[in-house]
């Protein structure tokens, strides 16, 4: 899993977590209503809450990253393909 941006790992680089465990939930017509994945490398580690709520035809997504140390994130936005997300990769010196 590739993370980005100050905000969740407190630097600029393009930092690399492991994804130590995860739980799918699934609605009734097996549609996403919960994923929560546990994820661990060497500048950041928490938990990732991601949540469909049934909004925009279900093409809206809420995230709520729990850091092991620091204040809860909240995000919500978007379900994009990844060409056009804009994500842009930075180089990691590490």
């Amino acid at each position: 899993m590739f993370m980005q941006g100050y905000r969740v790992c407190g630097n600029s680089y393009t930092n690399i977590a492991e994804v130590k465990e995860y739980d799918l939930v699934k609605d009734k017509k097996g549609n996403l209503k919960k994923l929560v994945i546990t994820v661990q490398g060497r500048h950041i580690q928490g938990r990732y809450l991601i949540t469909m709520p049934k909004v925009d035809n279900g093409n809206v997504v809420d995230v709520i990253f729990q850091p092991s140390s620091g204040a809860n994130l909240k995000f919500q936005g978007p379900i994009v393909p990844s060409r056009v997300a804009g994500f842009y990769k930075k180089s990691n010196p590490e």
